[in-house]
């Protein structure tokens, strides 16, 4: 429970980082992944207010949570988050990253 907690943690100082990084149209991205993280903030934002509020963003968190957990016993399981990371990368276009 305390791993699970601990990767829910890091997800979410991750997603955020990542939405923060988004945000900044003057960061350098790719032109793919800046349309995709601008999409990501768009569907975050459900009230269409242009910010994202804590319960928009933990909705987000519930939803991929549940995305993870494939067979739905409220956890993930290290076979879940492999299959979620071969998921990932066969959407980034086959790129390697960190596990």
């Amino acid at each position: 429970m305390k791993l699970l907690s601990t990767l829910l943690a890091c997800s979410v100082l991750l997603s955020a980082s990542a939405l923060s990084y988004a945000a900044d149209e003057t960061a350098p991205m790719a032109g793919q992944m800046q349309q995709k993280m601008q999409q990501h903030l768009k569907e975050t934002d459900t009230n269409g207010d242009g910010n994202i509020s804590k319960q928009e963003f933990m909705a987000g968190c519930e939803k991929r949570f549940q995305k993870m957990d494939a067979n739905g016993d409220g956890q993930i399981t290290k076979e879940e988050r492999q299959q979620m990371r071969m998921q990932h990368k066969g959407q980034m276009g086959g790129q390697t990253g960190t596990p």
